[in-house]
């Protein structure tokens, strides 16, 4: 039986997390608080319990979370006045005064604190694309800043500054990026000039991908991978 884990008139849902690591648990956002922002909640699925969790000041568009701590980290806020983009980050997810009026988030001094790390202003693009299994001390993004395509960094998440330049191809924008589950250590990056290609960091995962182009019809056929069982036995493609 189906059952409304969002509940409420004209409530919606969007950015859903799940983490092996908490089964019973999802993070949603969804705007049951104010009809006009997307706070995000964790979900208890099995009991229905929801949560508040993350409180939107009004300006955030999309969510991050850290893996291993299953917390809400980062933000990606637009910028009304300028249409730039701006990543926060912070350190810690803080906690909820439910007793308030106004729901305020509390915390631990300033590793709850959001701090705006990433800026791209209007034209470029780039974004968050997972933090590292470090604590979230360092990430990965993806920027097109001082360049005509985007690259894959990987850099410090307190001061934002590259650690390394990972990969950039003068075509085309990085596409895809598939991580290693736990390490994060990057297997995959795909980009689009033309037809999706592959630049493999993984020779397992390249062994895989040719198995899979060696069974379709058409040698020429674009291959992509839908989802994979956790220990990735299974494929779906």
């Amino acid at each position: 039986t189906a059952r409304d884990l969002t509940p409420g008139k004209d409530v919606k849902a969007q950015n859903i997390f799940t983490n092996y690591r908490y089964p019973d648990q999802i993070l949603v956002g969804t705007n049951q608080r104010n009809p006009k922002v997307f706070d995000m909640y964790r979900c208890y699925y099995k009991t229905g319990e929801l949560v508040l969790d993350t409180i939107n000041p009004g300006d955030v568009i999309g969510w991050k979370v850290e893996d291993v701590s299953f917390e809400v980290r980062a933000a990606t806020v637009r910028n009304s006045v300028d249409s730039s983009t701006t990543v926060r980050v912070r350190s810690r997810a803080g906690s909820i005064d439910i007793d308030s009026d106004d729901n305020n988030e509390e915390g631990d001094g300033k590793d709850t604190e959001w701090r705006d790390v990433f800026h791209y202003p209007y034209g470029e693009e780039g974004g968050l694309i997972n933090f590292c299994p470090d604590d979230g001390k360092t990430g990965y993004i993806t920027s097109s800043l001082g360049r005509e395509t985007t690259a894959l960094l990987k850099v410090d998440m307190m001061t934002g500054e590259t650690i390394e330049e990972i990969y950039c191809n003068e075509k085309a924008n990085v596409g895809g990026i598939t991580l290693q589950r736990d390490t994060k250590e990057l297997r995959a990056v795909t980009y689009n000039y033309a037809r999706t290609e592959r630049v493999f960091y993984d020779d397992e995962l390249e062994k895989d991908y040719e198995f899979l182009k060696s069974t379709a019809p058409d040698s020429e056929m674009e291959i992509g991978v839908a989802s994979r069982s956790l220990d990735e036995m299974k494929w779906v493609d």
